[in-house]
């Protein structure tokens, strides 16, 4: 059996998907980020990872993720006939005369079963009736070796270099300089990542627009055109169409970007005014701001009915059903739903305590909130994913919604359980709960968006307004107002045929003020004008 330490070394998988596509990272980072050590990182490099020279090497996360694609693929083989894969401790396991077993039910095919000498669990793979007996063959011949254990992704040519073409187009000063902007919007504007990434985002589509060239080299010119050529893409018969409000957000960070380099940027000197023609058109900006028709403000009844008709019969089933009433309850982004933990939530006085140190909040911003009123029967789902939960798991750091928790992996570390991560799952346990009751999907924002209309309903003073709006985490009213509580066309709509009925009742109510000072022959001429006009809708 390897050693400890070669066990570490192995069973580390590189995630081929850990770089964030348009950051740039300098060896430092890629080194923690991996977990490598230099020497890997400069045979990845000869290995053709692209790289920027500077002061320190610079690598671009879609390269360094395509590289690590390309580096599996390439690095693994086939397994042999007596080698199964664990994907436990993602490595592959040579079977010996005493660690292995042949199983086969009724339905399926026989599987070949390996003991992993690391976590004890079952490594398998489906195997054909014929190979059974090559299989107990070989087995005695494999026991004699030592070395039966090790990792399948190192093994494969070395000769071989990774085929990038963009790397030889890159335009290292504007790489240099992206790499400032990245640290300039991190240390002095203080963006999150998330941020800065979209900024990059847009800069890296303007440098293919202009094939790469210095910025110093761009002109009013190019910067019109460029504009001309993203708001073509609103066009509904585009491939690569967009919405206004990314046109303008691209834009908008470009003009920021170049405005940066007129004023702070250590480069090149800049054609001043250049920022001022990336400002998106009025007319741009206006579609910006219209609704889109697809964007769908489910009713607090419809999210009760979806919620309520979610099965719950095992783990997973429970939890996305508490998942989804907790949204409900609470109103958090989804990025919060994320983070929470159960030393965060407070049944007794139905509270949420939001610390930014640990809960992913908007512009990290602490928040203590309260429950929705949304129904007992919808917080009774959540309290009993709750006491259920902390059965299972009594550490306060647990997180509320918690992944499948795995055996071996619960076997081997009790108390460490890992959260959910991909909000894409929340997406996805919203478009199956919606199928269920067949309503339209609608996002995780638009549980907000509801519960901010209910407010409408439920505040009548402005004391309440303000309290509601802040539960939601704004600190203004307005903000509730003007983002969230917007009326779709049906409810405004109802809204008038209200208002009308109300300005009717107001005529009566004014009608009938004025009678007592009406003399009895006035108060005749004006009972025979009404028994007229109801005499005539009769005999319409």
């Amino acid at each position: 059996m390897p050693s400890l330490r070669s066990i570490d070394r192995n069973s580390r998988r590189h995630n081929t998907r850990a770089a964030k596509s348009h950051w740039i990272y300098s060896t430092d980072e890629v080194l923690e980020l991996y977990g490598i050590t230099p020497n890997t990182l400069t045979a990845w490099k000869k290995q053709g990872l692209p790289a920027i020279r500077g002061v320190t090497d610079l690598y671009l996360g879609q390269d360094m993720n395509a590289f690590r694609v390309w580096y599996r693929r390439h690095k693994a083989r086939p397994l042999t006939l007596t080698e199964v894969y664990c994907v436990h401790c993602k490595q592959a396991h040579q079977l010996q005369i005493n660690s292995y077993r042949i199983e086969q039910n009724e339905t399926d095919s026989p599987h070949l079963i390996v003991e992993c000498p690391i976590t004890g669990g079952d490594a398998y793979k489906f195997i054909s009736p014929g190979e059974i007996d090559l299989i107990q063959r070989e087995a005695d011949l494999n026991s004699r070796n030592q070395e039966a254990h090790y990792n399948v992704d190192r093994l494969g040519s070395k000769t071989a270099i990774f085929p990038s073409v963009d790397a030889k187009t890159k335009n290292s000063d504007n790489f240099l300089i992206r790499r400032d902007y990245q640290i300039y919007l991190m240390g002095a504007e203080g963006f999150s990542p998330k941020t800065v990434i979209a900024a990059l985002r847009h800069i890296a589509q303007f440098d293919n627009f202009t094939a790469h060239h210095n910025y110093s080299a761009i002109t009013r010119d190019t910067v019109i055109t460029f504009k001309r050529t993203l708001e073509a893409k609103r066009s509904a018969g585009t491939s690569d169409q967009r919405a206004a409000s990314t046109i303008v957000h691209t834009l908008l960070d470009l003009k920021k970007f170049f405005h940066w380099l007129e004023t702070v940027a250590p480069a090149k000197p800049m054609p001043k005014g250049l920022s001022i023609y990336f400002a998106p058109s009025r007319e741009l900006s206006a579609l910006a701001d219209v609704r889109e028709e697809d964007r769908t403000t489910p009713s607090l009844e419809q999210v009760r009915t979806m919620i309520l008709a979610m099965p719950a019969e095992n783990f997973v089933q429970k939890r996305d059903q508490a998942l989804l009433a907790f949204m409900l309850i609470s109103g958090v982004r989804i990025s919060a739903l994320l983070t929470l933990q159960l030393q965060h939530i407070d049944l007794e006085r139905r509270s949420i305590r939001q610390d930014p140190r640990v809960v992913r909040t908007k512009n990290s911003k602490a928040m203590q909130t309260a429950w929705f009123p949304v129904g007992d029967d919808i917080e009774a789902i959540f309290k009993n994913w709750i006491v259920g939960l902390q059965t299972i798991h009594k550490n306060h750091s647990t997180p509320l919604f918690p992944r499948a928790i795995d055996p071996i992996r619960r076997e081997r570390s009790p108390d460490e359980i890992p959260p959910l991560l991909d909000q894409g799952t929340v997406r996805k346990i919203i478009k199956r709960a919606c199928a269920t009751v067949k309503l339209p999907y609608f996002n995780p924002h638009a549980i907000r968006r509801a519960l901010a209309l209910l407010g409408n309903d439920l505040c009548n003073t402005a004391k309440l307004r303000k309290a509601w709006s802040q539960n939601l985490g704004h600190e203004h009213v307005a903000t509730t107002d003007h983002y969230y509580a917007k009326l779709d066309i049906d409810e405004q709509l109802a809204a008038f045929d209200d208002i009308r009925a109300n300005v009717l009742r107001h005529d009566a109510d004014e009608l009938v003020r004025l009678l007592p000072q009406l003399t009895a022959k006035q108060i005749a001429a004006i009972t025979q004008v009404a028994r007229g006009y109801t005499e005539s809708d009769v005999l319409a």
